[in-house]
């Protein structure tokens, strides 16, 4: 790591630093949780790098499938450390972890693709890994980065089952303002850009600590003057960042952005997941205000209506009885024309069925379809599917 680089190092890594390394030098393993598409690797990497003579780093590739046994493991290890000169020597893997015993030097497996490990193909190096760890602990630990919620229910079970892995979980969030301008002087000293304090906090404020999004910015500011969230580079980070969010982290920020509060337990359990990321902070609001349009849109093309015979689905989940009988009518005949114009007479046949002149409206249609749109939104569906075409009546379009 070059002299230059060192201004960029955070209060927030130094602090985590302290931590990793009291874990760490005690024998036990250790488990990061970075934001999603984050300067994870690149803070692994630096750990490493600085405490390479502290403990002992060996990678493992959890995609590795000709690593089947403990032997194998053990094997592809060694032949990591007699790359070294200091380990030249070693004829076996046992000799290997005596030796650091007898100097009180911990090995540390660590894993670039941890998130790998929780793929069907990556399952398998789960166990290897905490078999290795139960046979040589407390010398041999793991050192291991995620930029996933891997205790989220859909994964919990693994992380009880190797529960030796995950002896310590521990969050890496999103900068804080102050880390983040620390960031910003670092890059306009490397690239000598003069910023006025004005666009220096419109950045911080903006991006909420996400220095994949602030580096962008300045980048743009370097090259043209000015920095533009409609440019299609920063439009690629933002949605490459929305749609890395878990199913259940996506409906949170958006029933979040909706005024939507009821949570079900795994959306609880997201915001307070994305509450340690920083993501949200204390009071729910959405840390990175550039996001929000991102993921309103990405709503727009995840979540659609589908009529099949006489029920509506929502992602292949019956919805039908989330409607009233009268938006129930009006919605399934807007779906069945989906693209199309239907007329408020149409509507009102559907609604009314019967004696649809004694109790014909507009307004009562117009009230029936603004509830509607308002249905819509509690299921995440943007109001706007529901067109109003000027003097005839409605059309369903989604994107």
């Amino acid at each position: 790591m070059s002299k230059l680089e060192k201004l960029v190092v955070t209060k927030q890594y130094l602090d985590a630093e302290n931590k990793w390394v009291q874990i760490l030098g005690s024998g036990e393993s250790l488990s990061i949780l970075f934001p999603p598409v984050s300067d994870c690797q690149r803070r692994i990497s630096q750990f490493i790098t600085e405490h390479n003579n502290e403990f002992l780093f060996l990678e493992v590739n959890p995609l590795d499938l000709a690593t089947e046994e403990l032997i194998d493991l053990e094997k592809s290890l060694l032949i990591q450390v007699r790359l070294m000169s200091e380990f030249k020597k070693f004829q076996s893997f046992e000799s290997l972890i005596h030796h650091l015993d007898k100097n009180k030097r911990h090995l540390v497996i660590t894993c670039p693709l941890a998130d790998f490990l929780f793929t069907q193909k990556g399952k398998h190096y789960l166990s290897l890994i905490q078999k290795i760890i139960f046979e040589y602990t407390p010398t041999l630990t793991c050192f291991l980065a995620f930029e996933t919620d891997i205790i989220h229910p859909d994964s919990a079970e693994l992380v009880r089952n190797y529960h030796m892995l995950f002896q310590h979980i521990d969050y890496y969030p999103l900068y804080s303002s102050t880390d983040t301008s620390t960031f910003i002087n670092y890059l306009c000293l490397k690239w000598e850009i003069k910023m006025k304090t004005k666009v220096k906090q419109e950045i911080i404020e903006k991006c909420g600590g996400y220095f994949w999004l602030v580096k962008e910015a300045l980048r743009q500011i370097r090259d043209t003057g000015s920095w533009d969230i409609n440019s299609e580079s920063f439009q690629y980070r933002l949605q490459t960042i929305a749609q890395s969010l878990k199913e259940s982290e996506y409906i949170t920020i958006a029933k979040i952005l909706s005024k939507n509060r009821g949570f079900d337990d795994v959306q609880l359990h997201s915001r307070k997941y994305l509450q340690k990321i920083r993501l949200l902070d204390n009071k729910s609001n959405l840390t990175v205000p550039l996001l929000k349009d991102t993921i309103i849109k990405l709503g727009a093309s995840k979540r659609k209506l589908i009529l099949i015979k006489n029920e509506i689905f929502l992602n292949q989940v019956p919805v039908s009885n989330f409607f009233s009988r009268k938006e129930f009518r009006i919605i399934k005949l807007l779906l069945s024309r989906e693209g199309e114009t239907v007329t408020r007479d149409e509507i009102a046949d559907v609604i009314w069925l019967m004696d649809v002149k004694e109790k014909y409206s507009e307004w009562a249609i117009d009230q029936l379809v603004k509830r509607l749109r308002n249905r819509l939104s509690e299921l995440l569906i943007p109001k706007t599917v529901i067109r109003s075409v000027r003097g005839k009546g409605y059309c369903y379009v989604q994107s």
